[in-house]
């Protein structure tokens, strides 16, 4: 984990106004991704929570100035300590069979997908393990105003650089078409040739 180096007069105001620059469906599809509670979670979340206590807790908690390698300006981060039920729901591609089957996710509209895999217990345990601590990234909107990217209990990882539309070429009509990789399935392997090195971890389990 790395650690706060830099001053700002009030950063729990900063972030606070950076929740409020958020448009509204865009934060509570944040806070869904980090609810147990909520069919939407996936990757690192908050145990026994529905999105409104993520809400919530998000707002109360105390925030202070944060650097880490994954995040670069314009955007920056601040940090919660001693936060209550984090669980890290990510992991390293390289440390996972390529053999599972992963679903690429841009539900953020970014731009990019991420991969998301449907996890066992045996997989979970590896890597679900507790935090107690909560990342906020925020940044300049068109605007230019701060707003919210993400928040997840634990430290950030390097953002995908995969592409979401792409032009691939087509062996039955013999020519390039466009394709949206949102939704898409395929193994971890191929997915892992194609740039992939983190995957977001869904327990199979985890809203039944």
């Amino acid at each position: 984990m790395a650690t706060s180096t830099y001053e700002d007069p009030d950063p729990s105001s900063i972030v606070h106004a950076a929740i409020q620059n958020t448009p509204k469906d865009y934060w509570e599809m944040i806070c869904a991704s980090r609810a147990d509670k909520d069919p939407r979670c996936s990757g690192s979340y908050f145990r026994c929570f529905d999105k409104t206590v993520v809400d919530k807790f998000m707002r109360r908690v105390s925030w202070e100035p944060y650097t880490h390698e994954a995040v670069k300006a314009p955007a920056r981060a601040f940090i919660a300590r001693y936060t209550t039920n984090g669980i890290i729901g990510v992991g390293y591609a390289q440390g996972c069979d390529p053999s599972i089957e992963i679903t690429f996710d841009d539900s953020k509209n970014t731009g990019y997908v991420e991969a998301i895999v449907e996890a066992n217990d045996e997989l979970f345990d590896k890597n679900g393990f507790e935090v107690d601590f909560t990342v906020m990234i925020v940044g300049p909107d068109g605007d230019g105003r701060e707003r919210v990217y993400t928040f997840h209990p634990g430290d950030p990882i390097e953002p995908s650089r995969l592409k979401r539309h792409v032009v691939i070429y087509d062996d039955t009509s013999m020519r390039a078409v466009p394709h949206d990789r949102h939704g898409r399935k395929m193994r971890l392997g191929l997915a892992m040739e194609l740039g992939v090195k983190w995957v977001k971890i869904r327990r199979q389990d985890q809203h039944t």
